[in-house]
């Protein structure tokens, strides 16, 4: 146990960046809170500052078997969407109790796919946090539900993701009924969300019932994010004519579906006429596109439409 004058908590997730919310969050507690220890718990730390999960010698063989097993319920799925992520998280990998049990509070983040194994998570005596930074804990495994409401009908029916699984068509449905399983053993469980769509959508389904949720912002270093002294003088360094209406679109993965890049020729169309003229850079982990003209006309031919 630590000081009760020194609290710890574990942000625990399967990897971050410098960029991620766990790490910004971290950060920030960590140099706002003086009576407060956080600490990133992470499945994969690559070189980033923090622990890695732990598991016993056993517990490392039986992943081993189970990741390849994982592997194989893609033949079941031969109707499963490629360009959206969806976590089966029917084979995550374990952690040591002991570890976890460092901490005063344990607060989970991106634990989908083969991060955890929810059917232990009941097993750690601390109170739990768990900030859904997607539609992931609320679903059968998609991130993302798109125009998809049937995860406030336990995710009954076809699923426009999966398609028709081989042999077992009630997958979805099973996939919801044993997360739901899970997280109702929790003790103490407390649902943290970036956004009030994000809180709403989490209410309207039926994957938490009774638990308390909370809507809190991600935090934002403003000693680096802060108005410019001299907006003229970067603007001309970045080579962005003066008085030109700037859009700044970013993310990871840009043009997935789920990330709003198919947004931007609309964005384009609604506001060449803000100003002298529009510029709009777009830019990604995996792809940049930087795009000056005022014509929607002159976008790239696959923003067209």
């Amino acid at each position: 146990m630590t000081s009760p004058q020194r609290r710890t908590v574990f942000q625990v997730s399967h990897s971050v960046s410098a960029s991620s919310a766990p790490y910004r969050l971290n950060d920030a507690l960590n140099r706002n809170i003086s009576d407060m220890e956080s600490v990133l718990l992470l499945r994969r730390r690559k070189g980033i500052d923090g622990l890695e999960i732990s598991r016993s010698a056993a517990r490392r063989a039986t992943d081993a078997l189970r990741r390849h097993l994982a592997h194989g319920f893609d033949a079941l799925l031969p109707e499963k969407r490629r360009d959206l992520p969806f976590s089966l998280n029917v084979l995550g990998m374990g952690f040591d109790t002991a570890q976890m049990e460092k901490a005063d509070l344990v607060h989970l983040h991106w634990i989908g796919g083969r991060t955890v194994d929810f059917t232990r998570l009941s097993h750690i005596r601390r109170p739990l946090v768990y900030t859904l930074h997607d539609m992931f804990a609320c679903t059968a495994g998609c991130h993302c539900t798109m125009d998809c409401d049937r995860f406030r009908d336990e995710c009954r029916g076809s699923c426009p993701q999966l398609g028709t699984p081989r042999l077992f068509r009630g997958l979805p449905a099973w996939l919801f009924s044993r997360k739901r399983r899970s997280f109702a053993r929790i003790p103490s469980l407390t649902l943290v969300t970036p956004s009030l769509w994000l809180k709403r959508e989490v209410e309207k389904g039926c994957m938490f019932p009774g638990r308390r949720i909370v809507q809190i912002y991600n935090p934002v270093d403003t000693d680096l994010f802060r108005p410019a002294e001299d907006r003229e003088a970067i603007r001309a360094a970045l080579g962005i004519p003066s008085g030109a209406f700037v859009i700044a679109c970013g993310a990871t993965g840009l043009f997935n579906p789920v990330k709003g890049g198919h947004f931007i020729p609309w964005c384009w169309r609604n506001c060449t006429g803000a100003g002298t003229g529009t510029f709009i850079c777009c830019s990604s982990a995996t792809r940049k596109r930087t795009w000056n003209s005022p014509s929607p006309a002159q976008m790239p031919a696959s923003l067209r439409t």
